[in-house]
């Protein structure tokens, strides 16, 4: 039976072969899915509190815990990228989805959602739907547009 072995240097640099075993074992963990996807959060994070200067949670698959509850994703949608902060003391974030529900399933159901607010604004823009509700201080914009058969919606909240 056959041995081999790997010669690493006393100290110093690595060799050629321990690097490209690394490189080769790091891209194969940054291929993993969940890997990637935590590594792109917590990039996205740490660059917005930086810039910001407070806390900030993003996350590219899940709501994150203290997004509010009546504006959960759209029934059936897939949550794309969800992010909240507290930089201004009150929650602001925004949250992204792809259904293939219509813009108009995606308006009405936040409509609904948001009966306790006063809906300020409403514009369509070649096909992009917005519609902006505020209650007191808080203010919720649901934004929806369609493309190949899918529609993109967006939620935004501030001072929440």
């Amino acid at each position: 039976m056959a041995h081999s072995t790997l010669s690493v240097p006393p100290s110093g640099a690595p060799s050629r072969t321990a690097l490209a075993l690394l490189a080769i074992l790091l891209g194969g963990l940054l291929a993993c899915g969940k890997l990637k996807e935590k590594i792109t959060e917590l990039t996205l994070e740490k660059s917005a509190e930086k810039a910001a200067g407070g806390n900030v949670d993003v996350s590219l698959s899940k709501v994150p815990a203290d997004w509010p509850a009546f504006l959960a994703p759209y029934p059936g949608a897939k949550v794309e990228v969800a992010g909240t902060s507290r930089i201004t003391g009150h929650l602001s974030g925004s949250l992204s989805m792809q259904t293939s529900d219509t813009p108009e399933q995606v308006l009405a159901h936040y409509t609904k959602s948001l009966s306790s607010f006063t809906m300020k604004q409403e514009m369509n823009m070649n096909g992009a739907l917005t519609r902006v509700f505020q209650k007191d201080q808080q203010m919720a914009t649901i934004h929806v547009t369609t493309s190949n058969g899918k529609t993109q919606a967006n939620v935004i909240i501030a001072n929440f």
